[in-house]
């Protein structure tokens, strides 16, 4: 079933990066909702059709379907039509009530919801992240390695998104700028979100995933098969950790321009767990601690 695993992993990537760049309008741009909802069933049926991808579900834990159950089970309760004796005893139902009645209309069932409507769209947007957290929970650790990257690498892209619309500034009557796609007079940096505040959380849970993918990639078995002995990196540490370092450093600039208060309040937190996750790797002497430490404050002062 290796290479069904493999189909898997792919299918789950391709669905978590189609929802971090279709995803992040909401509500309020309901035709790349609607495209990302189309996306997600396609991908879905490609999985299901085949018996192997679809059998390798079978790994995900009873856990990850309680979790699904719960993020589902709000608004299909709320579709539910309940008798006449029920809805019209809720909270906010008086004036429902005596307009139906008016119609002679009061004894119809109706829903626990008041705007069935939204709820079922509110299901709709929930179904694509259930069905991908289920995907996920199947996988190997090399298929999740692969969901990590897809974070770090969608992250990155809306960070290089960010960069051309401070760089293009708000859309005006004067000119135009193709990348603000949900908020076109906002001057922050949003990426593929439709607000300041979840750009600035996608960047710091890109950040988190880039640091989870490096320690992944440097944590892989590098055994020659000809003698059994350990290979070395194709690239010293100190170059692999270096070049994170700066990768890190441009998603904390990102969350600076994203201009949200909370997201810039919650950076010293997202800094902490990246070096929590790397803490392995940072093998290094006094002196280079020391050293580093007076570079990241110089940094911040400069940030």
């Amino acid at each position: 079933r290796a290479p069904a695993a493999r189909q898997n992993s792919v299918l789950a990537a391709l669905l978590l990066g189609a929802g971090i760049v279709l995803g992040g309008g909401g509500s309020a741009a309901p035709l790349p909702e609607m495209i990302l909802q189309c996306t997600a069933a396609l991908i879905l049926a490609v999985l299901l059709l085949s018996p192997d991808r679809t059998a390798l579900l079978g790994r995900t834990s009873r856990t990850a379907w309680i979790i699904a159950g719960l993020m589902l089970i709000l608004p299909v309760v709320q579709l539910i039509p309940l008798p006449p004796a029920l809805w019209q005893r809720l909270p906010g139902r008086e004036l429902e009530a005596a307009s139906l009645a008016l119609v002679g209309a009061a004894d119809i069932w109706m829903p626990w919801s008041m705007s069935p409507s939204r709820t079922f769209a509110s299901l709709l947007v929930i179904l694509p992240g259930a069905a991908l957290m289920l995907i996920t929970a199947s996988l190997a650790r090399r298929g999740r390695a692969m969901i990590v990257g897809m974070i770090a690498a969608m992250s990155g892209l809306g960070l290089v998104i960010g960069t051309g619309q401070i760089a293009g500034g708000p859309m005006s009557a004067a000119g135009g700028n193709a990348l603000r796609f949900y908020i076109p007079g906002e001057s922050f940096l949003n990426g593929f979100q439709g607000n300041h505040n979840s750009s600035a959380d996608m960047l710091m849970i890109g950040m988190l995933a880039l640091a989870a993918a490096t320690s992944e990639w440097l944590a892989l078995p590098r055994l020659d098969r000809r003698n059994g002995r350990e290979r070395p990196l194709p690239v010293p540490l100190p170059v692999v950790l270096g070049l994170g370092a700066v990768r890190v450093l441009l998603f904390a600039s990102g969350v600076f321009l994203s201009g949200s208060r909370a997201g810039t309040a919650l950076l010293p937190v997202a800094l902490m767990g990246v070096v929590a996750i790397l803490w392995p790797w940072l093998k290094f002497s006094r002196r280079v601690w020391m050293t580093g430490l007076a570079v990241a404050a110089v940094a911040a002062a400069a940030a």
